[in-house]
């Protein structure tokens, strides 16, 4: 499968590392992926299907022109102040390609919340990409919030 027209990348389990999927061989069930060291690029590597967390390509872009993949987390400010002088939301979503995505909301006025949708319910472009749930999940539980792997 030639990957030209869609993306993907990859968790390495083993190596906990993100990787840019250059070619996916489902016969033999590997992936194919670019390495370097530094700015020396060395070519690519395999990783078999189970040493790795494949994840799609959502075909839009956050609001800063990133593009956007399964397991991101997405940031956005929002600032309800001409309703309420305190009330400002953080909020983020986790992207899944599946039927729910979490939707993580930080208040300074109410509770902190968790709600349930589907990618359709999220404006992307209004979002920045901001880590993902592999390296960067510290974000959601330093918020005190439990993280679930996609998918």
């Amino acid at each position: 499968m030639n990957t030209d027209n869609i993306k993907f990348r990859a968790w390495l389990k083993k190596e906990e590392k993100m990787v840019d999927v250059k070619s996916i061989h489902l016969g033999t069930r590997k992936i194919m992926y670019g390495y370097s060291n530094g700015s020396q690029n060395y070519g690519s590597r395999s990783c078999s299907f189970e040493g790795c967390k494949l994840l799609s390509w959502y075909p839009e872009q956050d609001g800063a022109g990133n593009d956007v993949f399964e397991g991101d987390i997405l940031y956005r400010h929002v600032d309800f102040r001409h309703i309420s002088p305190k009330w400002v939301e953080d909020n983020y979503v986790v992207v899944n390609m599946g039927d729910a995505v979490r939707m993580y909301t930080v208040r300074t006025v109410g509770k902190d919340a968790v709600y349930y949708g589907t990618m359709k319910d999220v404006d992307v472009s209004c979002y920045i990409v901001v880590g993902n749930i592999f390296e960067n999940k510290n974000i959601l539980t330093d918020l005190g919030f439990e993280v679930q792997e996609v998918c």
